[in-house]
């Protein structure tokens, strides 16, 4: 992911007050974010969090935030991406409503301390793990420019499902939805809970001199590094949601009948959503020639079938600022305009000519934050659209012989750029999908679309290597904010610890003991509930009728319930936990 949080110098601070309000502004003091922490520091000394209905409230207070509020978010986005309302609800809003969904439906199952086997040579003891928020004061989630409510709400939901307070730090680049995250969260939210502070580069290094629960940071691979630097500090841990490029490769043999219209639509699609501004993204096409020679016409097709003849006249998003994100894209394509003129002119046939086949910069328009959806055949592999993520509407595609030369220059472009987030294949074979993704690493993999994966909610987002560490979504955010906490207690009771044999010396029959016997017991398993063990012991009865006459089975159920009851009455006992 190329946008995030970049080296602008905000205002100096002005001295404003530590009331919410001040955090709305860019102007404030290292005073004021030492109140804001001590609030959030307060929570946690109240325990508040730990309970459900503290999370629970946190949770509605973001669903009707986000219902009520729906269409204000849509009109920022509009202001600060060019988005349509349906791409904004699709992509942003509604994702969001997802992540809120899923906690209200399992937060309680996910809280629920989890039992585990005991070693036998402790017994008796009883182990178990907690789910327990990180540190204080809370965690702070630095939000991107790409998808600014998405990537900056969706984190901190799963930060307060997991009781964390939570401190949001939106891109400076998007002005407008910064606004309005800063002026409506208050209205929802305490500032004990959850807070919006505003500003730039300045600003994210005062926040990170702190330490905090965890940092989650969206953004590029250069920003993330001086995130991270700057969190080891204090020690603090991290999520990295990065990027990189992202390659589709398409297998077909020359016999196989694709739907080539629907492979161009999905690729294309997945290119030029959001403008391109999305860090899983296609970022270029691999192929073998006689692929990439059937496939352009459907690209340039679909193109034209999504966004007209003048796409600048479509719902295309825009880039999110002119400089230098817009420029340098543009940067890139005249370069690759250079390369191509350079290429009509030579009369080598060694390589394939780059080509501009569809777009191109005389069309860019980049004080309107608008580029082209361009498609570049043949690129050079020296040139900046290979060796940088692209985060924009230019897909490069390449020519090779076949799919071993194609899993070779991706892993060739891995080894240079990063282990991208996603890798994509479109073939029609179950084993030739395997062997790609089996040479290529990637965050994530698809076969036969692109993108559309990230919409489901139980599977994992993040990426591997230079695209990010750390996973989120639904359960997996759950996890990520989440200190397993591990608990055993053991009863001191007469000859627990082995008739002394855990103690020095180690002499005789004990050292045998110990050695032989002791620590090669294995692990005691969880004693089940009275209601599993009647239901399991009902099983048994039902075994018994059959076995001896009816009078004596309707006798041994009560006393197989008896006995269940008492197993369990005897662990809550031990566990100091009986109220007998």
């Amino acid at each position: 992911m190329v946008s995030s949080t970049t080296p602008l110098i905000a205002p100096s601070s002005n001295g404003a007050s530590s009331s919410y309000s001040s955090s709305s502004s860019s102007s404030w003091t290292k005073e004021d974010l030492a109140t804001w922490r001590a609030c959030m520091q307060e929570t946690h000394e109240s325990c508040a969090n730990l309970s459900y209905k503290w999370r629970a409230q946190q949770l509605n207070s973001m669903r009707r935030l986000m219902e009520e509020n729906e269409e204000a978010l849509t009109a920022a986005l509009k202001k600060d991406l060019g988005k349509g309302a349906t791409e904004s609800i699709c992509t942003e809003l509604q994702q969001i409503m997802g992540e809120i969904k899923y906690f209200e439906r399992n937060l309680k199952n996910h809280m629920k301390p989890q039992k585990v086997a005991s070693p036998g040579v402790l017994a008796p003891s009883f182990t178990w793990i907690e789910p327990r928020p990180l540190l204080g004061p809370g965690v702070l989630v630095i939000g991107p420019s790409n998808y600014p409510v998405f990537l900056s709400l969706q984190p901190a939901i799963g930060s307060l499902a997991a009781g964390n307070p939570t401190i949001i730090k939106p891109s400076e680049h998007c002005p407008a939805v910064s606004q309005a995250l800063s002026e409506l969260i208050p209205k929802y939210l305490e500032p004990s809970a959850c807070r919006v502070v505003l500003g730039g580069a300045e600003q994210t290094k005062m926040l990170l001199e702190q330490h905090w629960g965890m940092v989650f940071f969206t953004g590029s691979a250069t920003v993330g590094r001086l995130v991270a630097e700057q969190a080891a500090r204090t020690l603090t841990p991290t999520c990295m949601e990065l990027g990189g490029k992202c390659p589709c490769y398409i297998d077909c043999a020359e016999d196989d009948n694709f739907d080539w219209d629907l492979v161009a639509n999905r690729i294309i699609w997945a290119r030029t959503l959001n403008a391109g501004q999305t860090c899983a993204a296609v970022d270029y096409v691999v192929a073998p020639k006689h692929v990439v020679d059937k496939l352009l016409p459907f690209l340039v097709k679909a193109v034209k079938m999504q966004f007209g003849e003048d796409p600048y006249k479509s719902e295309l998003g825009r880039i999110v600022k002119a400089k230098p994100h817009a420029q340098r894209l543009l940067e890139l394509i005249l370069e690759a305009e250079a390369i191509a003129a350079q290429d009509a002119e030579s009369t080598s046939e060694a390589k394939e000519a780059c080509e501009i086949i569809l777009g191109g910069s005389s069309t860019c328009r980049v004080g309107e934050r608008y580029i082209c959806p361009t498609l570049v055949k043949s690129p050079r592999l020296d040139s900046r659209l290979m060796t940088e993520e692209i985060f924009g509407p230019i897909l490069p595609i390449i020519s090779v012989e076949n799919r071993e030369e194609g899993v070779k220059l991706m892993k060739q472009i891995e080894s240079s750029v990063g282990t991208p987030l996603c890798l994509y294949v479109f073939t029609k074979s179950e084993k030739a999908f395997s062997e790609i993704i089996q040479s290529c690493r990637a965050g994530s993999v698809m076969r036969n679309d692109a993108l559309v994966h990230l919409g489901n909610g139980l599977l994992p987002f993040g990426g591997l290597g230079k695209s990010g560490y750390g996973a989120v979504k639904g359960p997996y955010s759950f996890q990520l904010f989440t200190k397993q906490l591990p608990c055993m207690y053991r009863p001191c009771l007469p000859g627990s610890d082995l008739n002394y044999m855990r103690y020095h010396p180690f002499t005789g029959v004990k050292t045998w003991v110990v050695q032989k016997l002791a620590i090669r017991l294995p692990y005691i398993p969880v004693i089940p509930t009275p209601l599993k063990l009647t239901v399991g012991l009902t099983g048994l009865f039902v075994v018994l009728a059959k076995l001896f006459p009816i009078k004596t089975a309707l006798i041994m159920q009560p006393l197989l319930t008896f006995i269940a009851e008492g197993l369990e009455r005897t662990a809550d006992y031990l566990k100091g936990q009986s109220d007998q």
